[in-house]
């Protein structure tokens, strides 16, 4: 029972990612390990340019059609993501991880309306009527305390969006996924990684 909690949610092992240029490969991160267990928090401490955000993007496979993962190893749930094909990742992304942008200006589609784009992740993942995907996000909108929920629903983006800008992050509504890491005390590392800018700083 010990072992199986303190089993690690999300395991990166010797993580390398590259970029294909018209010049060859720009490698982007190299040689990063680590790991998350539930009710951590993990940051990843560096330069501008040194790969944070690229780690990131290769956990859930973002990297557009030129970045690559060349080495090492992205665990999951005891499930290794290297080498999935799209159709398996998507049912992963957005039920049991997802990424949380930083801006939410651009976290949604400003031509569908909020609603529609919040529901669809219910919908999609965990099979939900419209109705009742519709009714949860509006108690996950009135948990972070948004005015009038039910008009926020109809509306497009970026005046709500904006609005959530302002706030702060700790204000921005998520559809609930399991597997998460990210609700207990934090702990910093350096990012390990190496890429166009330069070195990181090392973590506490």
């Amino acid at each position: 029972m010990q072992q199986a909690r303190s089993a690690p949610i999300l395991k990166v092992q010797d993580l390398a990612i590259a970029y294909e240029t018209r010049k060859g490969d720009v490698q982007a991160v190299r040689n990063v390990s680590f790991d998350i267990r539930r009710g951590e928090t993990l940051g990843i401490v560096g330069e501008s340019g040194c790969g944070k955000s690229t780690v990131a993007f290769g956990i859930v496979n973002f990297l557009g059609r030129n970045g690559r993962i060349t080495n090492g190893r992205i665990v999951f749930q005891g499930q290794d993501l290297v080498g999935r094909s799209e159709e398996e990742l998507r049912r992963l992304r957005g039920d049991r991880i997802a990424m949380v942008y930083q801006d939410p200006m651009q976290a949604l589609n400003p031509s569908l309306r909020i609603g529609e784009q919040m529901a669809e992740v219910l919908i999609v993942h965990r099979k939900m009527k419209r109705k009742e995907a519709e009714e949860r996000c509006i108690q996950m909108l009135q948990r972070v305390y948004m005015p009038d929920p039910a008009n926020v629903m109809r509306r497009y983006p970026r005046p709500a969006a904006a609005r959530g800008h302002r706030h702060g992050p700790a204000q921005r509504p998520r559809a609930p996924h399991h597997g998460r890491a990210d609700d207990g005390p934090g702990r910093y590392r350096g990012s390990g990684g190496a890429g166009p800018g330069g070195g990181t700083a090392k973590g506490l």
